[in-house]
């Protein structure tokens, strides 16, 4: 990538970021990670073969989400727990996205300070 395809990127990024945060109601306080991944899968899907394929996630990773609350499941407490529930949920809803790479953001977030830091450090 060019630094002229990076700034179109992100130019394109912006714009689709408001129009989405323009959408949201306002009220709601949960976000659906999963099922935000199943309408990544099914856009990347979509694409007509030779589109470039990428995933740029941006999250602080502690949205709750409908089935799972990230900070307190237990399936998340240990990592050999979360990696099993992890492999599970690629398989069971397809989530494989071979070659397709995936780009992983972290948002800072103040709910971080609602977990302990043996909690973060696990």
């Amino acid at each position: 990538m060019t630094d002229t395809d990076l700034r179109r990127f992100q130019s394109g990024a912006q714009k689709q970021f408001a129009a989405w945060a323009a959408s949201l109601n306002p009220h709601q306080t949960r976000t659906d990670i999963l099922g935000t991944l199943d309408v990544a899968r099914q856009e990347i899907d979509a694409l007509p073969n030779g589109n470039e394929r990428q995933l740029v996630i941006v999250s602080d990773s502690l949205e709750d989400e409908s089935t799972y609350h990230l900070t307190s499941a237990p399936q998340l407490a240990h990592p050999a727990r979360a990696r099993a529930l992890a492999l599970a949920l690629r398989s069971n809803r397809g989530f494989a996205l071979p070659d397709v790479p995936v780009c992983l953001g972290r948002l800072e977030s103040s709910d971080f300070a609602l977990l302990g830091v043996e909690t973060i450090s696990r």
